[in-house]
């Protein structure tokens, strides 16, 4: 990755308990929403952790948000800050 030009971009979701809720029990089982086995709680990784992952290799975080669903009937999604303990996107670029 070229030093300030490259960037890193990742839309991810958080291994909490609410995104456990909202993305398996209700997304998948409850509303079913996505089939049954869409998403793997060990491939949950919260936004802290890939900060401490990407920083010492030069990546300074730009900017983030917490992604919800707005409307589950039309799957509609929308932006929210600072809560990212569900989907979430993340923004970084090479400083070094």
């Amino acid at each position: 990755m070229k030093p300030k030009t490259g960037y890193f971009f990742l839309s991810s979701i958080a291994k909490t308990t609410e995104s456990y809720f909202l993305t398996i029990l209700l997304g998948e089982s409850i509303l079913r929403l996505v089939p049954a086995g869409t998403h793997d709680w060990n491939a949950y990784i919260n936004s802290e952790d890939v900060e401490n992952i990407i920083w010492p290799e030069g990546l300074r975080t730009l900017d983030k948000k917490g992604v919800m669903v707005k409307n589950p009937l039309t799957l509609e999604m929308t932006e929210v800050s600072n809560w990212y303990r569900s989907n979430y996107m993340l923004i970084a670029r090479k400083i070094e």
